[in-house]
């Protein structure tokens, strides 16, 4: 066996390794595996394990993170088959279910679900991802061929001209000569993938008392604080967040002005040209601009979706309420510094300047001392060499904060003549 995975070596250039594992992949109609992922960027480690079955109707996808500063251990299960996407966060004991656009692969589907995948599965479930990260390997010069346990090895070292690359090694299964390891070291930077095919078949079934929600709780840890003052200014402003009950915000930044009530299972929001209303129940949206105006019965997990089919967008306000989270705590997390900027005083009221920094991001809260809310907030994106590429300041007026709001608010009627329309189908999952 030995002689002939030998001459099978001799026989196989570096380029045709690729190309042979490229065609092996693309026979591959039903893939169970198992990838162990590792590596450091920007001086941050991560770690992780992913599970995949796939065939061409079904993806079952389960990511594991082990706990990493900041964030808390993660194990979440996500599943397509047809145009119904699935997900079970098992240490939230959370599930979540939403149609997707019945189009493309489940692996297409899936990234859209959940905004992209990871490269290591995107690259085993699309041979035309794993064909442009072959041939950009390919181009790589100084591949030495070589024979491990049960894989034909490719290695190299030295630097590639005009790439952050140093050292690289690639194995393939000697036998099916499917894609077994790969990785890739350069300046201040890892990769390392390991993939065991034929591993125990990823499956899905969360269990019948797991808490239906329309997005998976991230449990991230506080930011860092420069000073006892900082924490508490910022620990005043998050626990104010969390007390408000019943309000009525208007927010505006360079682009809109919103106007948002809401009480109870409750809410109104309105912009310019759209208005919609949610009562826990029943959706009433009126779009001025198209002269529409529609009505039925939601889900509250549906109404960001019903309200993006309809040409609007719902405000980020608007979700904490309708997921109820915590407003503005997710703008800071475990990555940022927080300190004091300093103070001010306008129209009687001090601010203090809150200011949270991480790398090419910074926040700055004006927070009002007499209800510890911000009234505006300010986020900087910055360039590698820490200049400044954009800015957005968002303010924030608050109105009747835990008081009763005016029963009217909470009622949209057509206008005089304008046909009631049903609510685009969003399909229920179970």
């Amino acid at each position: 066996m030995t002689v002939a995975l030998a001459a099978l070596l001799v026989l196989q250039t570096p380029g045709s390794l690729f190309d042979t594992s490229l065609r092996a992949h693309a026979q591959v109609r039903e893939l169970s595996a198992r990838i162990v992922l590792s590596g450091t960027s920007e001086g941050r480690k991560a770690n992780s394990v992913i599970g995949l079955y796939s065939t061409p109707s079904v993806l079952v996808m389960r990511v594991q993170e082990p706990q990493r500063p900041g964030l808390e251990r993660t194990d979440r299960t996500y599943r397509v088959s047809g145009s119904r996407f699935d997900g079970y966060d098992a240490v939230a004991n959370e599930r979540l279910g939403r149609e997707v656009p019945n189009r493309g692969t489940p692996a297409e589907k899936m990234a859209f679900a959940l905004g992209a995948l990871e490269e290591a599965p995107a690259v085993l479930l699309s041979n035309g991802r794993m064909k442009k990260l072959f041939e950009s390997l390919k181009a790589m010069p100084g591949w030495k061929r070589s024979l491990g346990p049960g894989v034909l090895k490719l290695t190299r070292r030295g630097a590639v001209k005009g790439q952050n690359l140093g050292e690289a090694q690639v194995l393939f299964g000697a036998k099916n000569h499917l894609l077994r390891e790969l990785m890739m070291k350069g300046r201040g930077s890892e990769l390392h993938w390991t993939i065991v095919y034929d591993a125990l078949k990823v499956g899905f079934g969360p269990p019948a008392d797991a808490r239906r929600v329309s997005a998976f709780t991230v449990a991230e840890a506080p930011p860092k604080f420069a000073t006892r003052e900082a924490k508490r200014s910022y620990e005043r402003m998050i626990r104010a967040a969390a007390g408000i009950r019943t309000g009525t915000v208007l927010i505006r930044d360079q682009d809109v002005s919103v106007r948002l009530a809401f009480q109870g299972r409750s809410i109104r929001e309105g912009r310019s040209g759209f208005v919609w209303v949610f009562d826990g129940s029943s959706l009433s949206v009126h779009n001025s601009i198209t002269k529409k105006f529609y009505r039925g019965m939601a889900r509250r997990s549906d109404v960001i979706d019903v309200i993006a089919k309809l040409g609007g967008r719902v405000d980020p306000w608007s979700r904490y309420v309708l997921l109820r989270r915590v407003p503005f705590k997710d703008i800071v997390g475990s990555g940022d510094s927080v300190s004091v900027g300093g103070s001010m005083t306008i129209s009687g009221v001090e601010r203090t300047i809150l200011r949270a920094v991480r790398a090419r991001k910074r926040v700055s809260f004006s927070v009002r001392s007499d209800n510890r809310l911000p009234d505006s907030i300010q986020v900087e994106l910055l360039d590698l060499d820490s200049r400044l590429l954009s800015s957005s300041r968002r303010t924030y007026e608050y109105v009747r904060l835990n008081g009763t709001q005016p029963a009217a608010e909470f009622h949209l009627v057509p206008p005089k003549g304008t046909r009631v329309l049903p609510l685009p189908a969003i399909k229920i999952l179970g």
